[in-house]
């Protein structure tokens, strides 16, 4: 079993994220989440990929695309801390990689299929 972190063992900033995850063996919960995230993808016609609510606001596509980046970033970031790495980790999603975010070619099941 893979428990719930410990308060502490992550930054203030992300318990907003940790407390919404019900389950506390996270294995299983992220398998879930590649099904509900396929079946709620498949159901998005591919003219709405692009729809934007708003001048300025993410299209879905663009929300995925930041998701699989930040999946790629997490994954990285574990990889050298499991290697004990002394180069400093790459910084926050929230930063430049957001504003420097092109958009995804291509339909999006296939992009998904290929992230981590």
């Amino acid at each position: 079993m893979t428990s719930r972190p410990a308060d502490g063992e992550y930054a203030p900033y992300y318990s907003r994220y940790i407390v919404l995850v019900p389950e506390s063996d996270i294995l299983p919960a992220l398998k879930e989440q590649v099904v509900e995230l396929t079946r709620l993808l498949e159901g998005v016609p591919r003219e709405q990929e692009t729809y934007r609510y708003a001048p300025g606001k993410w299209s879905i596509r663009e929300v995925l695309g930041h998701l699989i980046d930040g999946e790629r970033v997490f994954g990285y970031r574990a990889f050298c801390i499991s290697r004990a790495e002394s180069t400093p980790l790459p910084s926050s999603m929230r930063t430049s990689m957001s504003r420097n975010q092109t958009t995804m070619t291509g339909r999006w099941l296939s992009c998904s299929r290929n992230s981590p």
